[in-house]
């Protein structure tokens, strides 16, 4: 598991930023994140991963091991972005655990906070650069913001917990392939209860908006996607109820 320095706020001085732009000069960054993904070359090159804002879309497991190999054999940190996909998302406490890899560095917020604005920046003791006091932020570090993370996260590491997010994404996964097929729609991807359906149709904001007027809570990212992130604590039942609500409004849009 990865080794965390938690680097508490405090000023940055001149000469310390000096130095983190040094190492960033001497080492290209590959960035594996939720709205997109890049490696950069000094050809300028760009490989595309995981995106979530773009529509959820995921790359394989092999890719991920094979990028992690890539970067590891050129000497490259790997800096993943769970903001989205960690804290038990995807089922598993981050997404990049599918795949078997350790990143260099990865950031948190969103589900860290379980609604509460709280972020993290995680390094691995080899590629942190930070010594105590360096680094700050708005929402690092205050007690009540703390406090509510490490609930978060115990509550995530209880007994069954991702278990159970496996189990309900299973089960959404299942409802809206179904939805899919009875409407002639897409692909369903996604993992855990992060998944979105491909409409092929780009009736996406009009079915989020009239989703909205029937106590649904959805989103487009894509004109012809819909996205489904409920929480992680969601059960069949509501899952259920969420595909009697969704059903009818394709049945207006997709006769």
């Amino acid at each position: 598991m990865l080794e965390p320095h938690i680097a508490p706020p405090a000023c940055v001085t001149e000469d310390a930023f000096a130095a983190l732009m040094e190492i960033s000069r001497r080492s290209p960054v590959v960035f594996v994140e939720g709205r997109g993904s890049w490696l950069t070359d000094q050809e300028g090159k760009k490989y595309l991963d995981f995106q979530g804002e773009a529509g959820v879309f995921v790359a394989s497991d092999a890719f991920l091991r094979d990028l992690r190999a890539l970067t590891k054999r050129h000497g490259i940190l790997l800096i993943l972005d769970e903001i989205q996909t960690g804290i038990g998302r995807t089922g598993t406490l981050f997404a990049f655990q599918h795949a078997g890899v350790e990143p260099d560095v990865m950031v948190l917020a969103k589900g860290l906070g379980g609604g509460i604005p709280l972020g993290a920046l995680v390094a691995h003791k080899d590629a942190c650069c930070f010594a105590y006091g360096d680094q700050g932020g708005t929402f690092n570090g205050n007690a009540f913001a703390t406090a509510v993370g490490c609930a978060v996260l115990e509550e995530i590491a209880k007994p069954g917990f991702l278990a159970g997010v496996v189990e309900a994404g299973a089960h959404l996964a299942k409802r809206l392939t179904e939805l899919s097929q009875q409407y002639q729609c897409a692909e369903v991807r996604g993992r855990g209860l992060l998944l979105a359906l491909n409409l092929q149709s780009e009736i996406g904001p009009q079915v989020v908006g009239l989703a909205l007027q029937r106590g649904l809570l959805i989103n487009a990212p894509r004109t012809d996607t819909l996205r489904f992130m409920p929480a992680l604590t969601v059960t069949r039942q509501e899952i259920d109820r969420m595909i009697a609500i969704l059903d009818e409004l394709l049945r207006e849009f997709l006769p």
